[in-house]
């Protein structure tokens, strides 16, 4: 890949994760209802043209027409944008949904001219960058990097607008991190001081479903490793699994006690509060939805009430899967769900190919995206981390799958003895 290419795929990795709209906030402030400022303006119109320039690049070097992957993207976005037509607010409907489209454009591009290790490396770069930087933040500017909650305490943000967009940005930062260690032969020991960097800032975070997710990477990773290496490390693997399976289990039918142990309440901070008035609102509209981001606004009665009943402003609903109801009704949701079970399954596949290490990272991040989804936002915001993490890990495990010619790879087994057969030629030459 040419350097400029590879420089405006950093800039466009390192926008859409929200990492450059502390620019914004030191030059101009933060307040609620503040409206778009020149640097935000300036850095979305640069948005678009990366996105545009890595698409265009892509199908100069390639011909190849759309993969179902991209068509299945493209169409996700043409329902967000169509949902203008019964959205509350419309032009924020087509705004948001126009972002998503370009987000698209740039992770189509990305997937089709990058491979998956490099692509994990500059992820992982612009992760570290970004931890650096939130923490340079803090020294030099407190009042910048900390943002003051809702019972008064003050949570550390960085460079980010949230505390969760920090805890995902450090969670994505760990995935690719341990992806790197997966395909690295020697120099173990720098990567390992990032992964540190990034479990210990998604800790500091406070936002505990990042911090799982980066453990879960950690986990599966951990589980991969011994698996590889067979006899009795991978009996060791299995039994480490076997035993954390009842604390799964545990954790799912007494939640209660798992919420206590990580200083979580059993009402997740009043947010299964917010779910009972949110439920009731998908009733209102269960097949399409309020509309793309058309509900949690100050002129939508029914926002405004929950607000009132909850005596706090509500910008979301704090739970992935209720949200896309909310959002794009039982149709939308069904789209996304498919694309999510259509990656896995992609990624479960492709771990016969020679792209095992991408198999494990897009298996981990559809993993994180479920356990994300328990409390926040996931999949429906462009500008999240895992959005086009999971987007550009899906593309290129179906393009992993699939030669130039469109045909499945073989697997190392079957390649292995199609390597050993002898032409028939070259073998009545030997016997003479």
């Amino acid at each position: 890949m040419p350097r400029w290419c590879y420089l405006v795929s950093a800039f466009f990795v390192l926008d859409t994760m929200e990492a450059l709209g502390f620019i914004s906030r030191i030059l101009y402030g933060s307040w609620a209802g503040k409206t778009g400022d020149p640097v935000t303006q300036g850095l979305n119109l640069m948005m678009i043209a990366a996105s545009l320039i890595l698409f265009g690049n892509s199908y100069r070097r390639s011909k190849k027409g759309f993969a179902v992957g991209s068509t299945l993207a493209l169409s996700a976005v043409g329902f967000l944008c169509l949902s203008a037509l019964w959205s509350l607010a419309p032009a924020t409907t087509i705004r948001d949904g126009i972002i998503y489209l370009c987000v698209i454009l740039g992770v189509i591009g990305i997937a089709r001219t990058m491979d998956a290790d490099e692509f994990m490396h500059l992820l992982s770069q612009c992760c570290f960058l970004s931890a650096i930087a939130s923490l340079l933040l803090l020294i030099t500017s407190p009042s910048n990097a900390l943002m003051v909650g809702y019972v008064g305490d003050s949570d550390f943000i960085g460079i980010f607008p949230h505390k969760n967009f920090l805890g995902q940005v450090m969670a994505t930062g760990a995935l690719a991190t341990l992806h790197g260690i997966r395909v690295a032969r020697h120099r173990y020991l720098g990567k390992l001081c990032m992964l540190f960097v990034f479990v210990g800032m998604a800790y500091a975070s406070k936002s505990t479903a990042a911090w799982l997710a980066a453990l879960l990477f950690c986990g599966i990773s951990g589980f991969d490793s011994l698996w590889r290496k067979g006899g009795a490390a991978r009996r060791t693997g299995v039994i480490l699994a076997a035993l954390l399976a009842p604390a799964l289990i545990a954790g799912a039918v007494a939640p209660d006690t798992i919420l206590e142990l990580i200083g979580k309440d059993s009402t997740l901070t009043g947010r299964t509060e917010i779910w009972e008035y949110v439920v009731r609102d998908i009733w209102m509209k269960p097949l399409l939805g309020w509309g793309y981001f058309g509900f949690w606004l100050q002129t939508n009665p029914a926002a405004v009430e929950i607000s009132d009943a909850v005596h706090w402003v509500v910008p979301q609903a704090h739970n992935g899967l209720l949200e896309f109801l909310l959002n794009v009704g039982v149709l939308g949701t069904a789209l996304f769900a498919f694309i999510l079970v259509r990656t896995l399954v992609l990624a479960i596949r492709c771990l016969s190919t020679p792209e095992r290490a991408l198999a494990i990272s897009t298996i981990s991040c559809c993993l994180g995206i479920l356990l994300l989804g328990a409390s926040e936002t996931v999949l429906l915001a462009a500008t999240q981390s895992t959005t086009p993490v999971m987007f550009i890990a899906g593309l290129m495990c179906e393009r992993a799958l699939y030669t130039k010619e469109g045909r499945r790879y073989v697997p190392d087994s079957r390649q292995a003895v199609s390597r050993r057969r002898v032409p028939t030629g070259a073998l009545r030459h030997l016997i003479s």
